[in-house]
């Protein structure tokens, strides 16, 4: 059975990576061609406004859409249908005609990739119970390189294409379908996981799996592990976004130059790569994650707060140790795993701590741009951020150390497993 097994575990694992590729080129291409999407759809300011703050809110709603999804399809077959249809969506996208359309195929891709978000902490769990840290480090790292290499590439695509066909239109078109052919091609890696699904729906059992019980409906609102995860989810989100946002602005208001304010920016998104590696080792060394919580949640803090206070002085230090606080996303995914027993649950739960969370994640970025315009001073939004930090070790504090189903078993009095 374990050499039959091995080969299909490595099949899922190259899937597993190279669907965490594609959660985020339908953002980042989109905003490396955004001047030419504007000129060419054409965007007014408003609705170009609009395209920029769908992200967090589609994923919100992937968030609520896959459970029901999740009662019908294996997580595993959910994969191949979001990628099939964030294919369609982002082939059609760039042809679409007026400004309304384009965006209602962009929520349909970004849907798409926030369920995507959803359903790979519980693949982890079913088909790696024994490398749930190694594998989750794995495919942060490419949801990292999903968020870097699409700008690289998206212009010079557009570019050659616009030379080729001499229509600039045409150029910014193909680069960004380009993404859809992707997003195809990594739907066939997927068919041997689907075909052989362990997240299934309630009352099912996977496949090869004689020992698994059906589950029932958890009421995960209900319970305060759940709640934590949502909030260390949902305010590391929230304060990310603040500065993936606001850190260009806030710098060059501090007499800092254009060039190396892009650097900065730059710099704090690439700290997310060690963070990936590292952080869901260290959270599954410790049983009580509180402590290593409150530690990431102290540098976005200390990071942040030197931003608003002294911008233009040890501006890389800063940048250097909010980055470093960013550790708290993969943390955050990693304490799904950690809090439940099953794959079911952790479904249940990544789409609950998503949905929550990524609703508080939109308020980041509009509330800070609320204040400064308020105010006409941009430190105050990144002190907002770092005071968020205070609900992230809230968040921690309720996560605790005992699992989604303990949680629910002791406080509401729900069927003990055995």
């Amino acid at each position: 059975m374990a050499e039959r097994t091995a080969p299909r575990r490595r099949a899922v694992l190259v899937a597993i990576v190279l669907l965490a590729i594609t959660l985020r080129p339908a953002v980042t291409a989109t905003s490396s061609l955004l001047r030419r999407i504007v000129d060419g759809v054409p965007l007014s300011v408003t609705e170009a406004g609009l395209l920029g703050s769908l992200p967090p809110f589609c994923f919100a709603a992937a968030g609520l859409l896959v459970p029901w999804l999740l009662r019908r399809l294996s997580a595993e077959r959910i994969a191949v249908l979001l990628l099939v249809v964030a294919a369609g969506a982002q082939l059609v996208r760039p042809w679409a005609p007026g400004a309304w359309p384009f965006l209602a195929a962009s929520v349909v891709v970004l849907v798409a990739m926030g369920g995507g978000n959803v359903v790979l902490p519980p693949i982890v769990k079913a088909w790696f119970p024994d490398r749930i840290p190694q594998v989750t480090g794995a495919y942060l790292v490419a949801v990292t390189a999903g968020v870097a290499v699409p700008p690289l590439l998206s212009v010079p695509v557009a570019d050659a294409v616009a030379r080729a066909t001499g229509s600039e239109v045409t150029g910014w078109r193909v680069s960004l379908a380009l993404w859809g052919a992707v997003a195809a091609v990594i739907a066939v890696a997927w068919l041997v996981p689907a075909a052989h699904p362990r997240v299934v729906p309630s009352g099912r059992r996977p496949a090869g799996d004689q020992r698994a019980a059906p589950h029932h409906r958890l009421p995960v609102w209900r319970s305060r592990v759940a709640w934590g995860v949502a909030l260390v989810f949902g305010f590391q989100s929230f304060s990310s976004y603040i500065g993936f946002t606001w850190l260009p602005t806030r710098l060059t208001d501090a007499g800092v130059g254009d060039q190396r304010a892009a650097v900065m920016l730059a710099v704090f998104g690439a700290m997310g790569l060690p963070a990936s590696i590292v952080v869901p080792r260290l959270a599954a060394r410790v049983r009580n994650t509180f402590a290593l919580v409150t530690a990431f949640a102290a540098c976005m803090a200390a990071g942040y707060v030197g931003i608003a206070l002294a911008p233009a002085t040890l501006t890389l230090l800063w940048v250097l140790v909010a980055g470093w606080g960013s550790g708290l996303f993969p943390l955050a995914l990693t304490l799904v795993n950690l809090r439940t027993r099953t794959p079911a649950t952790a479904a249940s739960l990544s789409a609950f701590a998503q949905g929550v969370g990524y609703l508080v994640a939109a308020a980041g970025p509009f509330s800070a741009g609320a204040v400064a315009g308020a105010t006409g001073r941009w430190d105050l939004p990144f002190l907002l951020g770092a005071a968020s930090m205070a609900f992230v070790v809230l968040g921690a504090w309720l996560a605790g150390t005992r699992t989604l189903e303990d949680d629910l078993e002791r406080v509401h009095a729900l069927p003990a497993r055995g």
